[in-house]
């Protein structure tokens, strides 16, 4: 296969797989405060481990909540979702975390097999650690290779899910661990503002 047809194949499934649900992007609740955006009454910084904060998506289906993208030049990207799947999540089961991070591998590896590209996708590793599920994937050929990241946590009666991928084979998960942390940190930490000013920008 052609290096340049092998690259654009891998781009395009990276593209989709950074988005967990194909949807249009909507109307979405947004206040500007200072360096951050209240989104849904959560903080969005501008800025998270030298990732700057871009568009927000907000998906039609019931329970699939949004996304927040986070970009650092064409090197990584990120993206932020909170969504609850219609579960009551308040006392979730020892086993929700464990159960969702199954479906998010095998929401990745359906995408890479209707890729076409199954085989250049492998999942390296997969934890379990309390509150947090975690696995990291490696996307692609020796010549272009990615690393990518899923991270789940459940923050407000949601899960709280990272999806990081990054072009930088040798600092790229030190990145990715500084962004989880901070997101992580920040949202577990705030208490959401119920009734979120509305920017007119967004409705």
């Amino acid at each position: 296969m052609p290096f340049r047809f092998r690259l654009w194949t891998l781009l395009a499934l990276l593209s989709l797989v950074s988005w967990a649900t194909l949807a249009p992007p909507g109307a979405h609740a947004q206040e500007q405060r200072g360096s951050s955006a209240v989104i849904e009454g959560l903080p969005f910084p501008d800025k998270v481990a030298g990732l700057v904060r871009g568009p927000t998506t907000t998906y039609p289906q019931a329970g699939y909540g949004f996304s927040v993208r986070y970009t650092g030049g064409r090197q990584s990207w990120a993206d932020v979702y909170l969504y609850d799947k219609a579960l009551d999540l308040t006392a979730p089961s020892k086993d929700a975390l464990k159960i969702e991070m199954s479906a998010v591998l095998r929401e990745i590896l359906m995408v890479a097999d209707a890729r076409g590209v199954r085989n250049d996708t492998k999942v390296e590793a997969t934890t379990l650690d309390g509150s947090m599920a975690s696995a990291r994937l490696r996307i692609g050929s020796d010549k272009a290779q990615i690393l990518s990241f899923a991270f789940l946590t459940i923050a407000h009666g949601k899960f709280l899910k990272i999806r990081f991928s990054t072009r930088d084979l040798r600092t790229g998960r030190k990145q990715a661990e500084a962004f989880r942390d901070a997101t992580f940190k920040r949202i577990q930490s705030t208490k959401p503002v119920l009734q979120p000013k509305r920017d007119p920008r967004y409705i």
